[in-house]
C-alpha cells in the first residue's frame, strides 16, 4: 500500500498538481464513506461532486475536518485524512477511527471504494491474502497512472494478443505498475468451454493469489 506518500498527476499546460488520498464520510451517517483521490489544495466542487454521486447528498452545504473546523477552499488535505460533508446540519463529530480491515473483517464493510478523477465506475478493493483485489473496466491510456495512485500495484488482463492486450502492458509498465497477462479469448464462449481455457484460467488464478501474496 501507499499510505502517507506524496501523489502527483500531470494537469493540463505541464503544471504538476500534488493529490491526496482521503476518506468522505457522510456527517450524521458515518458509516456511508468513501475513499477518493483528490487536489492536495481543497477543491470544494470536487469534493461535492463526490459526495452527490457516491454518499448520495444532494446539497452538501459545509465539509469538517475531524476536528470541527469548516474547511476551507485550497486548504492543506493530507493523505488518509477525513472530511465530513454535511447538508447543513451542525458537525456532530467524527467517530473513532476503525481501519478498514477491521471493518471488513467484521462484515460491516464490503470494500474500500477509490473515486478516480475523470474515471466512470469507482474502484472497490476488497481485502484479500496479504492485500487487496477490484474487478475493474478495461483501461483507457489515461487511466493507469490514476490506478497507481489509488495504491494499485498489479494490473491483470485476461484477453486475446488481438484484443489490445499489449496495449494494456505497454500503459501499465510506463506507469511502474506490474502486468499479469494470460491469453485467453474472451469472446468466444465455444472457447471458453474448453480444457485449455480451463487451464489457462486457474494459472491466472495463482498468478494473482502469488500477487495478493506478497502484499
Amino acid at each position: 500500500d501507499t499510505h502517507a506518500r506524496e501523489r502527483s498527476d500531470r494537469a493540463s499546460g505541464g503544471r504538476r498538481v500534488v493529490m491526496k488520498r482521503i476518506t468522505l464520510l457522510n456527517n450524521q451517517n458515518q458509516k456511508q464513506r468513501t475513499v477518493v483521490v483528490t487536489a492536495a489544495a481543497a477543491d470544494l466542487e470536487a469534493l461535492a461532486s463526490a459526495a452527490k454521486s457516491k454518499l448520495r447528498l444532494k446539497r452538501v452545504t459545509a465539509f469538517y475536518t475531524e476536528d470541527g473546523t469548516i474547511l476551507q477552499p485550497g486548504a492543506p488535505l493530507h493523505d488518509d485524512q477525513r472530511v465530513l460533508a454535511s447538508v447543513g446540519e451542525r458537525f456532530v463529530g467524527a467517530a473513532p477511527f476503525v481501519p478498514i480491515a477491521q471493518l471488513a473483517a467484521v462484515g460491516d464493510l464490503h470494500g474500500e471504494r477509490f473515486e478516480l478523477p475523470g474515471e466512470k465506475g469507482a474502484i472497490c478493493w476488497l481485502p484479500l491474502g496479504g492485500g487487496r483485489l477490484c474487478l475493474w473496466h478495461r483501461p483507457s491510456r489515461r487511466s493507469f497512472s490514476k490506478l497507481q495512485q489509488s495504491g494499485c500495484s498489479t494490473i491483470c488482463t485476461l484477453l486475446g494478443a488481438n484484443e489490445g492486450a499489449d496495449g494494456i502492458g505497454a500503459g501499465a509498465r510506463a506507469a511502474g505498475l506490474n502486468w499479469l497477462w494470460t491469453e485467453l479469448k474472451v469472446g468466444r464462449e465455444d472457447y471458453l468451454s474448453t480444457d485449455e481455457a480451463a487451464e489457462r484460467v486457474t494459472r491466472a488464478v495463482a498468478d494473482v493469489q502469488a500477487a495478493l501474496s506478497r502484499g
